[in-house]
């Protein structure tokens, strides 16, 4: 009797019955990885071996087309774009921590991950499955699933028996997944990642604008007005953020199928509480900052704070939150 064959699951077991196709989402994503590995090694933006694998075709559809509209190529663009901004984002990394990790493939083909302890967490369904398929593969990561559904606690618990060390700092992902959580449960989320992240952390996030609701799916929940909010939203968890516009991006990838006022955010994010706990309000200066900084990880941010600082240095907790945002500049 010929043995079952194993694919990514196109519904899990969610606890919004109008959300359990979240999982099709996933294998969107790795239908367009696999297209944009296709490409000429001189003109591709990232390259997947294993995209084809899960997806269990060389030539994959991309499911919810009629739904999310626009072309394929858009698509393309789109994901390779994302993809290949937060692998160069993510920088050097101690531990990474991937929420709704889907068919994330990094663990396997970023060299910049290897031995590294990443944890992927998303529902058990889509990770075993992931796992089946690659079975014949080494991930170059210190890899470690986490079977779960992220509105509910126990993760956390497992998170730690795992192997996640909060006396290490982390990088945190939330790659196309703010999106089909409500308010209340991206808030929770938030309130639990920061809880979790020891000083010197960072995030990585995306999140899907308003005026882009006629190319999400009927599962989206939360979108944003623009940059601001996101913000907003970040900053009343700790943490302070520089926010990309993905069509600008892609302009600077050279990729010309999303336009450039195209509302979806990629967002570097660094934890604030790290200055929060180093200094006090009143005694930033120039060199705390850079110091500061330099200890994160983060000179060229900190040498970017001493020009912003120039003009917006002023005593007590104005100048202080004003460092906090020209902190969040990107790299150049």
């Amino acid at each position: 009797m010929a043995s079952a064959v194993v694919e990514a699951p196109l519904h899990v077991a969610h606890h919004d019955a109008t959300r359990a196709a979240v999982s099709t989402t996933a294998l969107g994503v790795c239908a367009m990885r696999c297209w944009e590995s296709k490409k000429d090694p001189s003109e591709r933006l990232l390259y997947d071996p294993f995209a084809a694998i899960l997806c269990g075709d060389e030539n994959p559809q991309l499911p919810l087309k009629e739904e999310v509209g626009l072309t394929k190529e858009f698509w393309i663009d789109f994901i390779a774009v994302r993809s290949h901004w937060i692998d160069e984002a993510a920088g050097h990394l101690e531990q990474l921590v991937i929420l709704g990790a889907g068919l994330d493939t990094r663990a396997y083909r970023l060299e910049s991950l290897r031995g590294v302890p990443v944890f992927e967490i998303d529902f058990e369904e889509v990770l075993n499955a992931k796992a089946t398929l690659l079975g014949a593969f080494e991930p170059v990561a210190k890899q470690s699933c986490i079977g779960a559904n992220l509105t509910s606690p126990g993760w956390m618990k497992e998170l730690f028996e795992k192997g996640f060390h909060q006396s290490s700092p982390s990088m945190w992902l939330l790659e196309g997944l703010t999106g089909y959580l409500t308010e209340e449960e991206l808030d929770s989320l938030l309130r639990k990642v920061s809880d979790l992240a020891p000083p010197k952390s960072g995030m990585i996030a995306t999140f899907v604008g308003v005026s882009m609701r006629e190319n999400a799916t009927s599962m989206h929940r939360y979108l944003v007005s623009g940059p601001q909010q996101i913000e907003e939203l970040l900053s009343r968890f700790g943490w302070s953020c520089s926010v990309h516009g993905l069509g600008e991006v892609a302009e600077e990838y050279g990729r010309k199928e999303i336009p450039k006022d195209y509302a979806y955010y990629l967002v570097s994010v660094l934890l604030a509480r790290m200055l929060k706990e180093e200094l006090q309000p009143d005694q930033v200066s120039h060199h705390t900052m850079i110091s500061a900084f330099s200890k994160g990880h983060q000179p060229l941010k900190a040498l970017q704070a001493l020009d912003v600082l120039r003009d917006r240095r002023r005593p007590g907790l104005a100048g202080y939150n004003a460092a906090l945002r020209s902190l969040a500049l990107e790299d150049e």
